[in-house]
């Protein structure tokens, strides 16, 4: 903060590995700060219910910012016989709080209020499939992301490629 940062970003079981609440941290560091947090929701660890259960808490606790990710699978961490459960990808996370923000709420059902997130998603620039992940990156998009958070890029071309391939999409990158 006495740097200039103005948001912390926290991730969700990186690398599939476990950590505190995600949310639950972004509060404490707000509290404790003064910080915005930008919070990963991950579909990997918890289905369509729990999902939803999460985005209304951490709406309720004032987290508006969510990096919307589908997460690494759970062989690559400390645990790599857990089960993962994708109910969804993050393409059907962006929908579901898409329709959140609009007050509809994933079984089609009107909401007493709507939630205010600010629906961001992950991309990689330097991607070894860069077409898929324009392709995917597309979908995320249509499904309502509002702001595209990349990996860090460490070799300007694929920069410069990347935004070429995405000089047509009204969605602000960091």
């Amino acid at each position: 903060r006495d740097a200039g940062a103005d948001v912390i970003n926290i991730a969700d079981g990186p690398r599939a590995s476990v950590r505190m609440s995600n949310i639950a941290l972004a509060v404490k560091m707000r509290e404790a700060l003064g910080i915005e947090a930008i919070v990963h929701m991950c579909t990997r660890d918890k289905n369509i219910l729990a999902l939803q259960a999460s985005a209304l808490g951490a709406h309720v606790l004032g987290v508006r910012n969510l990096v919307v990710i589908t997460g690494d699978p759970p062989k690559i961490g400390d645990y790599p016989n857990a089960t993962a459960v994708y109910d969804v990808d993050s393409v059907g996370l962006l929908r579901m709080l898409s329709g959140m923000n609009a007050g509809i709420d994933p079984a089609g059902k009107s909401m007493a209020e709507a939630t205010e997130f600010v629906l961001a998603t992950g991309c990689e620039p330097a991607a070894a499939d860069f077409g898929r992940e324009m392709k995917r990156l597309r979908q995320k998009v249509d499904a309502g992301a509002e702001l595209i958070m990349t990996q860090p890029v460490y070799d300007p071309s694929h920069l410069e490629r990347f935004f070429e391939a995405t000089a047509d999409l009204d969605v602000p990158v960091m």
